[in-house]
């Protein structure tokens, strides 16, 4: 059975074994406190309280106006007492036998009785004395006060029964309900327990699939504390997988971004290899040294782009007022005068002396890039800009017509490398870093940068606070 019970505690939550450790402590205390004063304190303060109201019926009897006999019939009435009164004399024999007569004139026969000398001093010179007689086997004892009252000797009697007992059966019923207790606590505490343990080990589930990179949520709906922590593991659960996604995502971009790095500088490298091999063994046709300039210019904006890339993502903005319609004019007018862009038709609306707070190396990087994006894929060599102030920002538009909007992916084209043209031909595109600068830099700077699709024409914008 010993056995049986110890397997039945282990088999218990820990949580369980402690509650009911615990509380069987608690109880137990309790019970042997309730023991310890019932059999040490009860009586005496039972016996107390009896006292205090034997004074007090002592006192009505003194300042009754009248006969004793009047004052005692009145009292006994009134008063659970009984009341022996006899001609006072000092002869102390002579003395109990009157008072022994008179209590069996009133009904009360007593096993054991005497009124000492010292007693009937003690009441004579005091004006009272208390003294308490036990009746053995008959389980109760007489509680009696002895006082002079004009020429009588007064006896105020109180039957004052046993508590011995009744502490004995209080005991026990204290024990028993305790124990009833204790047995009902053990079920309330396996329920409540269970109803603990349930969304926790919920919870605890959630957190092993977490840290094993499966961001799961926990539905709980417990209306208390159990509830916020689950609110709190599913929220904890959403950041980290939107932060691991994050960080993979950044991994693949690292990875494509080395990829077409050493795409893009491996062919100017060869090329530059086999011409200046060609120079060597005197193949030189007149043109080698200009395609290695040529191939040497391109790694080189490579590099400015991503040395230009890396400061709009790591270098704090220095704002301070920019005039953003004079420094767009003077962009517009110096690709104008570029030989490339001869052809290019620019349509620009501006309203003058617009200026915006931000640093600006960033806002000429923004609109540089913008506009070398547009001349680059325009589809019928036109390119509109417009720049306009509204109630809470300074608006920057610039479109294009592009050959074939399907090859564009608004979610890919802020990314460093991503160029319309799938060729890669660098004849027609870039390096596919000037749109990434400009999304670093609105970014660096608080500006709000999109792209937009209208049937055939691309449009970038950039919102200036």
């Amino acid at each position: 059975m010993w056995e049986w019970d110890i397997g039945w505690m282990n088999r218990m939550s820990r949580l369980t074994r402690k509650f009911i450790i615990s509380l069987s402590f608690v109880f137990a205390a309790v019970v042997l406190l309730s023991l310890f004063l019932n059999e040490n304190f009860i009586q005496r303060y039972f016996l107390y309280q009896e006292k205090q109201e034997m004074r007090r019926i002592c006192g009505l009897l003194e300042d009754y106006d009248g006969p004793v006999d009047e004052a005692a019939a009145e009292l006994e009435s009134s008063e659970d007492v009984v009341i022996a009164w006899v001609q006072n004399t000092e002869d102390n024999e002579l003395l109990n036998e009157r008072l022994r007569e008179s209590f069996r004139n009133k009904g009360i026969s007593l096993k054991k009785y005497w009124l000492w000398d010292q007693d009937q001093q003690d009441a004579m010179t005091d004006g009272r004395k208390m003294r308490i007689y036990n009746q053995e086997g008959l389980h109760y004892s007489l509680l009696v006060v002895y006082m002079p009252v004009d020429s009588y000797f007064v006896a105020v009697s109180k039957i004052i029964p046993s508590i011995d007992r009744t502490m004995s059966l209080i005991n026990q019923v204290t024990v028993a309900v305790f124990a009833g207790a204790l047995v009902i606590m053990f079920l309330l505490i396996s329920v409540l327990v269970q109803k603990i343990i349930s969304p926790l080990r919920t919870i605890g589930q959630a957190a092993e699939s977490i840290s094993a990179l499966d961001y799961k949520t926990v539905e709980i709906h417990s209306g208390d504390e159990l509830e916020d922590l689950a609110g709190a593991i599913n929220h904890m659960s959403m950041k980290l997988k939107e932060a691991h996604e994050s960080l993979e995502l950044k991994n693949e971009q690292m990875k494509e971004l080395l990829a077409n790095v050493s795409h893009d500088l491996k062919t100017p490298v060869a090329l530059i290899k086999a011409y200046a091999g060609g120079i060597k063994d005197g193949l030189d046709d007149g043109t080698f040294l200009d395609t290695i300039i040529l191939q040497n210019n391109r790694m080189e904006k490579m590099i400015e782009r991503l040395i230009d890339l890396a400061k709009m993502q790591r270098q704090q903005a220095v704002k301070k007022p920019v005039d953003i319609s004079r420094s767009l004019v003077e962009l517009i007018r110096d690709y104008r005068l570029q030989e490339e862009c001869s052809r290019v038709r620019f349509g620009c609306e501006a309203e003058e002396g617009l200026t915006v707070m931000g640093d600006e190396e960033a806002v000429v990087m923004i609109l540089s890039n913008l506009l070398s994006n547009a001349v680059k894929y325009t589809a019928d060599k036109q390119v509109f800009v417009s720049l306009h102030k509204t109630e809470s920002c300074v608006i920057l538009r610039v479109e294009n017509r592009i050959n074939d909007p399907r090859q564009i992916d608004l979610q890919q084209i802020w990314e460093p490398f991503v160029v319309a043209e799938k060729s890669r031909n660098k004849a027609v595109s870039g390096t596919g870093l000037g749109l990434a600068i400009v999304k670093a830099a609105a970014v660096q700077n608080g500006f709000r940068c999109g792209c937009g699709l209208e049937n055939d024409r691309i449009i970038f914008t950039v919102e200036f606070p």
